[in-house]
């Protein structure tokens, strides 16, 4: 089984929670959010599937779904939040560098945000 987990040190014995996978991507950079409820992470793959993605922690469910927020063409590196955590800043081994913006609110879940900066 593929799925991150997320531990809670302070509940040792089963993770606190399960996180869909971002499909047959390793997730290679996490970051939490101050409030705890977003995680933010880049994924890794052989292929040209390489995600930055948000898992909602406050979703009902032991399994966080997983949004896709944007893409490069080779693994994300790093991801980090930025300004208030407005903007998600993200690093690719492409040598490339974007900054989306969190506060954008998208109809559809598929959507990708759009760019800030690269």
């Amino acid at each position: 089984d593929s799925r991150p987990l997320l531990w809670d040190l302070r509940q040792p014995g089963r993770p606190a929670y399960v996180l869909a996978s971002p499909g047959a991507c390793a997730v290679s950079s996490l970051v939490m959010s101050r409030d705890g409820t977003k995680l933010y992470g880049g994924t890794a793959s052989l292929k040209h599937d390489n995600m930055v993605c948000e898992w909602d922690l406050r979703t009902q469910g032991s399994e966080k779904a997983v949004r896709c927020l944007g893409r490069h063409h080779r693994s994300v590196l790093d991801v980090q939040l930025a300004c208030n955590e407005s903007m998600l800043v993200s690093i690719s081994k492409d040598a490339t560098m974007a900054c989306r913006d969190l506060r954008v609110v998208t109809s559809d879940e598929d959507e990708e945000l759009p760019l800030v900066a690269e």
